[in-house]
């Protein structure tokens, strides 16, 4: 229990916000953030029960669009209106700046962070799109790449209610529907609907609707439990899983197990911090090679059987390293062996599946998340090197050609030990430079891109109690 004698100050002078200091000149954001995240951890799990209607509940954190380098937007990548979000400056940290989100609900429905600048995002409709600027366009050093995060019901628990496609959400009964159980609101497609539903102060569910250019959405604030069939609608029903983890088969408990030994050392460890990576979103992702129609049968393995997302990555875990990542649906668990890695990844059309047999899909890749690799010197226009700036040595890294950053990308994910990358571009001409020794030191150099992997810490911060 916090002590009475905890005090916060806090101040917002306009829409450009910015921390508020204490008699002693002393900046009291870093403490108004622990105190928060300590508040909203002790009401998260006291409200897990009945999750959709406390006050909290089982709001969470969204990473939607992935993890590297996004930038939130409104209904699609070019709309940016000044109206959606408030900044602040000065801002040390994501966790700071989703503490600044915390402390505005309901108002903020996600954040955006670059390097001390916080964007809160009040934007009624919620944040229904992403932008990824080229790293060649920003000032990494002095921006830093952006982060973009929702916060709400995340998207990625609305499942299709009977096959989903066709269907209709109705309440008790699948004649039982009345204008008191949802908020109706025109939208352009489905991704507003679901950017609707996680911002909402209530969401059970949605339906949406569309007839050519025409589209509605449905957010549900009453239990969904019955539909009735209807050509064009869809109806997805919210279904955070359960508040206790599930048991974890053998190899899991094994790999647990060798994880935790091999974190002092993340990288040359066993296994090490390699993790399990939704890069492309959490929500019907279908995994692809380069680019979104790279598909080959070569890429993967496939099972039939398979009841879960979980036991499909138990599949990937049994056949380490050669397994890069996993796709799955209904049933069918795709193991990826692609020695590139997973690059891209496709959104099918749910009109264009059998939701009811075949089920969403579901992509992560497994290894060095690419989201931990992080500018090194500014990374644009730097070439990595060892200790010095003129430390480098073939032994150092393994060379490919490759497409794009993301490729390079993915072969940091795939590779068996990734420190980090260089990247090379000039013009049409792509090279990647896969490290497996420390990088320390860069070297500028013009056509370049040098990236580090640095995961976090493994022993969480400990939460800052003021004193008297």
């Amino acid at each position: 229990m916090l002590s009475a004698s905890f005090v916060v100050l806090f101040a917002v002078t306009s829409a450009e916000g910015a921390a508020t200091v204490d008699a002693k000149g002393h900046v009291l954001l870093a403490v108004r953030t622990s105190l928060h995240r300590g508040e909203l951890s002790m009401q998260t799990s006291f409200s897990r029960e009945e999750p959709v209607t406390g006050p909290v509940g089982q709001r969470e954190w969204e990473a939607f669009a992935g993890h590297y380098n996004r930038a939130c937007r409104g209904s699609r990548a070019t709309d940016n209106k000044d109206s959606y979000y408030e900044i602040y400056r000065n801002i040390t940290s994501v966790e700071d700046c989703k503490a600044l989100c915390l402390a505005n609900q309901p108002r903020c429905k996600g954040m955006e962070y670059s390097l001390g600048r916080c964007e809160i995002w009040t934007r009624e409709e919620g944040i229904a799109a992403w932008w990824e600027p080229s790293l060649e366009d920003i000032d990494v050093a002095n921006q830093g790449v952006f982060t973009c995060e929702r916060y709400g019901w995340p998207a990625r628990y609305l499942q299709p209610v009977n096959g989903g496609v066709g269907q209709a959400c109705r309440g008790e009964t699948s004649n039982d529907k009345a204008a008191s159980y949802f908020v109706n609101s025109t939208v352009r497609n489905l991704e507003d609907c679901r950017a609707l539903c996680v911002a909402a102060d209530v969401c059970r569910g949605l339906s949406f609707f569309i007839n050519g250019n025409w589209a509605r959405c449905e957010i549900w604030k009453r239990a969904i439990k019955a539909t009735t069939p209807q050509s064009d609608v869809t109806c997805l029903r919210f279904e955070p899983p359960a508040a206790s983890a599930p048991a974890l088969a053998e190899s899991q408990v094994m790999l647990s197990s060798r994880i935790s030994s091999g974190r002092e050392d993340p990288v040359t460890g066993p296994v090490g911090q390699r993790e399990w990576e939704a890069f492309a979103g959490h929500y019907n992702r279908a995994c692809r090679g380069s680019r979104a129609t790279d598909n080959k049968d070569s890429y993967y393995e496939i099972y039939r059987n398979i009841t879960s997302v979980e036991d499909c990555k138990a599949l990937c875990l049994a056949n380490q390293p050669r397994c890069k990542g996993m796709e799955y649906s209904l049933g069918r668990c795709e193991i990826w062996t692609r020695e590139e890695g997973i690059a891209a990844w496709w959104e099918p059309s749910l009109e264009d599946i059998d939701a009811a047999n075949q089920g969403v899909f579901t992509c992560e890749r497994y290894g060095w998340p690419a989201r931990y690799l992080q500018p090194v010197n500014g990374g644009v226009g730097q070439a990595c090197r060892g200790e010095t700036s003129n430390d480098k040595a073939a032994s150092y890294f393994v060379n490919s050609t490759v497409r794009n950053l993301e490729d390079c990308r993915a072969l940091c994910v795939a590779a068996d030990v990734c420190r980090g990358l260089s990247f090379f571009i000039n013009g049409n001409w792509a090279r990647c430079e896969i490290w497996t020794r420390a990088i320390k030191a860069t070297t500028p150099q013009s056509d370049v891109t040098c990236l580090r992997f640095e995961p976090p810490a493994a022993v969480a911060p400990a939460f800052v109690e003021a004193s008297n």
